[in-house]
């Protein structure tokens, strides 16, 4: 609590302005306040009131060379700003164009090969073909079933030609 009453002497003392009622009230029953806004008021009469001596001639020139040397540091310093806008516009810029990219990237499309279709075209004759009418009896119903899905995929495959 006392913290903040200092603060607030300080201030006061700082700014040039009188105390409030409250905070007068505050120091009166306080001896630790009382101690504190004397020795701040004691600290700030002698800081305002302290005579200003006269400077060395050299002092003025050191002081503005001084000056002259930390604005040239300065101006070599500017650069570094703009570099770094710079730098995080290529960074944005590279993030929003892999964003871009991703998103737009077109879907692999699979390549049918002519020679495949063929293949398998030639591979359905080819086991007709050999394969004997007496072997194939007790299966034709399951070879009419193979050779209507063989037919289906060939049909698809044509079909998903350009």
């Amino acid at each position: 609590m006392n913290l903040f009453h200092r603060f607030r002497i300080s201030n006061a003392l700082d700014s040039k302005e009188p105390l409030s009622a409250g905070l007068q009230s505050k120091i009166s029953n306080s001896p630790e306040l009382q101690d504190f806004s004397q020795s701040a008021v004691e600290v700030d009469r002698s800081l305002r009131n302290e005579l200003q001596s006269d400077s060395p001639p050299w002092l003025h020139a050191s002081i503005m060379n001084a000056i002259k040397t930390d604005s040239h540091e300065v101006g070599q310093r500017n650069y570094l700003p703009a570099l770094r806008r710079f730098a995080l516009a290529a960074c944005v810029l590279t993030i929003a164009f892999g964003v871009w990219f991703s998103l737009n990237r077109l879907a692999p499309t699979q390549s049918i090969s002519m020679a495949g279709v063929t293949d398998a075209l030639d591979f359905r004759v080819e086991i007709k073909d050999t394969i004997p009418e007496v072997q194939v009896s007790s299966l034709s119903d399951e070879l009419e079933r193979l050779n209507h899905d063989l037919d289906n995929a060939t049909q698809t495959l044509l079909a998903a030609l350009p």
